[in-house]
């Protein structure tokens, strides 16, 4: 399933975040995250993403973002949450396959 982040990833949007990532992962749904859009981020958007990563690995389903925003990765470097989302950032043509 492809899911586009919100140009907010921020406390305001993350239980609509986590419950539709949730809703995914319980029907064992592979993950690709579009992040290119993503303009803010704060911790509550990161521990949704780290969450769900964490998630997928259990379920043994993948899960991956894409098209990372310069926001995005700022955000997460900032947060020290890199190791967390380690091998979750996809190559373009890692998507689909």
């Amino acid at each position: 399933m492809r899911i586009e982040l919100p140009e907010d990833l921020t406390i305001a949007r993350a239980e609509a975040l986590r419950a539709l990532l949730l809703e995914a992962l319980e029907r064992g749904e592979d993950l690709a995250l579009g992040a290119g859009v993503v303009a803010s981020a704060d911790a509550a958007g990161l521990q949704v993403l780290c969450a769900a990563a964490r998630s997928a690995a259990a379920r043994g389903v993948r899960f991956g973002l894409d098209a990372r925003s310069e926001a995005l990765a700022a955000a997460v470097a900032r947060s020290g949450l890199g190791r967390a989302l380690e091998g979750s950032w996809l190559d373009v043509e890692d998507r689909d396959g």
